[in-house]
């Protein structure tokens, strides 16, 4: 443990999506059902399921290791034949929901 502030915890991804390491939350369940799937965030019975699928489904492999948003985009943008620029736009409203729900967090 650190005894100074972790400056992970500053981390947005609207506001500084370059500096930041996402990963999945330790105690977010995930199972495949066909070609989609089922998160279910750490918090309880009251917890609602996440449904992805497509791209999202990808989105959620690339998360098992901690990965920047630029990095993420890179990566997808490889895989889609599309510019990083374009994916890294609409990428960040993604993991911003992601971890709002819980499901992912930020890593040192």
């Amino acid at each position: 443990m650190s005894d100074g502030p972790d400056e992970s915890s500053d981390c947005v991804v609207s506001e500084a999506p370059s500096g930041c390491r996402w990963v999945r939350a330790a105690g977010t369940l995930s199972r495949n059902a066909r070609d989609t799937l089922v998160l279910l965030p750490e918090g309880g019975e009251d917890q609602t399921p996440l449904v992805v699928s497509g791209s999202a489904a990808l989105l959620w492999e690339l998360l098992a290791d901690p990965i920047t948003l630029s990095e993420l985009a890179a990566e997808l943008a490889a895989i889609y034949e599309v510019e990083a620029s374009e994916i890294e736009v609409d990428l960040a409203p993604v993991l911003e929901g992601l971890h709002t729900a819980g499901a992912i967090e930020r890593s040192p």
